[in-house]
């Protein structure tokens, strides 16, 4: 993932913010899968960890003078769901693929950042209007200002992408490749 000058890759077990400085992620808990998936806007970066021993997450960290520090941890009450299977963040919104959920018909949660930043807040939880079992809606996420874009490649053997505004949800965009 890459924002303004800095670059952050996720590995196994940690992530590495490089630009000015380069300084390693690690979680406040031990995750052999910390660092699945990554993304960064403005001061903050989220790393994604598709799945621990039965959990997935989300850690948040901010940048305080340009030294990292975790903020928070998110979590889904769904064992098994691979949440933090895909993880995007613009300004303050920031969204969390669990492509297992249901099934692996998946699932994303919308999260905002509170006014002062100090943590953010579940608004949204998503999920495909037509959703069937292995469609792994989630898997792949991206967010451009109140724009949600999510990905379900498992949907009629060719994928989906479905658009959603924060304040209304749009219509479903179908790839055309078989």
């Amino acid at each position: 993932a890459i924002a303004d000058n800095r670059i952050v890759v996720g590995c196994a077990g940690s992530a590495y913010v490089f630009g000015d400085r380069t300084q390693e992620l690690t979680p406040s808990d031990a995750e052999a899968y910390f660092g699945s998936t990554v993304a960064i806007s403005n001061d903050v970066i989220v790393v994604g960890v598709k799945e621990d021993a039965t959990y997935g997450g989300a850690y948040v960290f901010r940048s305080n003078d340009g030294n990292f520090t975790q903020l928070q941890k998110l979590t889904s009450d769904t064992a098994h769901d691979a949440f933090g299977s895909a993880v995007a963040i613009s300004n303050d919104l920031l969204v969390v693929g669990a492509s297992g959920d249901a099934h692996y018909s998946g699932s994303v949660s919308v999260f905002r950042s509170t006014r002062d930043g100090s943590f953010f807040k579940q608004v949204d939880h998503l999920t495909a209007t037509d959703a069937a079992a292995w469609d792994m809606f989630g898997l792949a996420v991206a967010v451009a200002g109140d724009v949600v874009v999510v990905g379900a490649p498992g949907i009629s053997g060719s994928g989906a992408a479905y658009s959603y505004a924060t304040t209304t949800r749009q219509s479903s965009l179908r790839s055309t490749t078989p």
